[in-house]
């Protein structure tokens, strides 16, 4: 069966390569697929059966390139344990947020405000944004800094760019960001639309019944795998155990080892299994 692309894109190669690690453990339960990277820049003309995945800071310029139903904006979110460790820090400190978008920068701080942490003096500080020397005078008065993974790490605030400006008592809080089980599931949905319009096409020309049983087979297994990519998402967002009632199989599921199904039976999970993703999709 023919495969669909994934790009993962971002503003810049090291944004790309996240959203490409957070799409990994949700494709994981799906070898067949391979996911590459692109800055936004590059994108000119869209590929057919291609998927373009992005950040909702890139979703605007990118709409204006790729049609709608190419294109799966995620909406990124630090896990809990980043707010937690937030939490802790004393009140009254200032603390920094450091991005290379002055928007992101104010949604964190947004997010930490909403969740009660309030009681800290937050300072957004966008290096792409802001002039070089300014962004550098603010990043050695800093004691406590905050940040998504990608910047807060060796590429971007410990590199030789940045690391001279660095208190030797600067303590560093990174976000390991996921997708929202919303906007994950979307794109997910649509994975599992391609999947049932190439399987369709294979069934109209088949006639004999190993013909049959062998497609039938495929869309066990990919039913099987697209179960598992759904409760990846959840896994991610909780960062634990996901609660597989959430998203449970259908109850004729066959069990590994099982006899496979009949095409129609296949088919049939397949759709069940659909629904259900579309449901996570539409949640709020």
């Amino acid at each position: 069966m023919k495969q669909p692309k994934i790009i993962a894109v971002g503003s810049s190669p090291l944004v790309a390569r996240e959203i490409a690690t957070i799409l990994s453990p949700i494709l994981s339960p799906l070898p067949q697929l391979k996911t590459d990277t692109a800055a936004t820049g590059d994108i000119c003309q869209p590929a057919k059966d291609t998927f373009y995945v992005c950040a909702n800071t890139q979703g605007t310029r990118l709409q204006n390139i790729v049609p709608q139903e190419q294109l799966f904006i995620l909406r990124l979110q630090p896990t809990t344990r980043f707010f937690l460790d937030i939490a802790k820090i004393p009140a009254g400190e200032t603390v920094y947020i450091f991005n290379n978008l002055l928007p992101y920068a104010k949604l964190l701080m947004q997010e930490c405000q909403e969740l009660g942490i309030d009681r800290l003096n937050f300072r957004p500080l966008a290096f792409e944004e802001m002039p070089e020397e300014t962004v550098c005078q603010e990043l050695s008065r800093a004691k406590w800094l905050i940040g998504v993974s990608p910047f807060v790490g060796k590429e971007i605030l410990f590199s030789d760019r940045y690391r001279s400006y660095l208190r030797p008592d600067l303590k560093v809080i990174p976000g390991r960001r996921t997708a929202s089980v919303a906007s994950a599931s979307r794109f997910l949905a649509a994975l599992a639309h391609f999947y049932q319009r190439k399987l369709q096409q294979e069934k109209l020309p088949i006639t004999t019944s190993a013909a049959k049983q062998s497609l039938a087979s495929q869309t066990d297994q990919l039913t099987q795998q697209l179960q598992q990519a759904s409760l990846e998402i959840i896994k991610q967002q909780i960062n634990g155990p996901a609660d597989e009632e959430n998203i449970a199989a259908p109850a004729n599921l066959p069990k590994e080892g099982a006899p496979s199904p009949s095409m129609s039976e296949a088919l049939k999970n397949l759709n069940y299994l659909v629904r259900r993703i579309e449901r996570l999709a539409a949640a709020k």
